[in-house]
């Protein structure tokens, strides 16, 4: 078994090396992914077998096993294919001034919610199994989660600056807080009943509201001391 390059999941077979880089190689992946994914959508991870992934990406069984060791596999494949869309997050963050917090960070939550409603499937898959303390489900959040967090912890020492009244209050853990709330909220604007006070977007200003609370210049936390 090698690795691919650029997804860093198994690619398996004779002279794998060579055939992930072929066309047909490519495409068949592909389909095995997007099955996968759909899959994702009906059944949740223990239920899928190998022969519900060949059916629905309408190829023989015996040609899972060239990409795929088992079922885990081909979602971490899918999970590596739509980390190439993930939204590119910290950017916003990068622009954010104590004068436009709360209009960046309203697109910032869009941003990552829509990412969210676009691979919800996944995605819960991929928080389920993590929860589970599956290692590769733990380490394909982190690494997805990563540009994200430490652009906001960086954002957050610039904008605090020398306000930050007790230093145990630290940023990257305040960074990490934030990312926790990003990540349930946007599983609870897909699955919570809406209510008179429990709709997206009042659930989505409530998110807003609290994240600049969090990292807004100034800041009091004297409570803390």
């Amino acid at each position: 078994m090698i690795n691919d390059e650029d997804n860093g999941v198994p690619i398996r077979g004779r002279n794998s090396s060579q055939r992930s880089k072929r066309k047909k190689s490519e495409i068949t992946h592909g389909k095995l992914c997007r099955a996968t994914a759909r899959l994702l959508d009906k059944k949740p991870l223990r239920a899928i077998k190998i022969a519900d992934i060949t059916k629905t990406a309408a190829v023989a069984p015996s040609t899972f096993y060239i990409y795929f060791a088992d079922v885990e596999e081909a979602v971490l494949a899918a999970i590596a294919e739509i980390e190439k869309e993930l939204p590119k997050t910290e950017l916003v963050l990068l622009n954010l001034t104590p004068e436009n917090l709360e209009r960046e960070i309203k697109i910032f939550v869009k941003k990552y919610i829509e990412f969210w409603d676009e691979h919800f499937a996944i995605l819960r898959t991929r928080n389920l199994a993590a929860d589970e303390g599956e290692p590769r489900f733990r380490e394909a959040r982190a690494r997805m989660i990563a540009p994200t967090l430490n652009a906001l912890e960086k954002k957050i020492d610039e904008l605090r600056g020398s306000d930050l009244v007790v230093s145990k209050v630290e940023s990257g853990a305040v960074a990490a807080l934030i990312m926790g709330l990003m990540e349930r909220l946007a599983a609870i604007v897909r699955i919570q009943p809406a209510t008179s006070y429990l709709t997206r977007r009042k659930l989505i200003d409530a998110s807003v509201f609290m994240i600049c609370e969090f990292i807004r210049p100034n800041a009091s936390s004297a409570s803390l001391t």
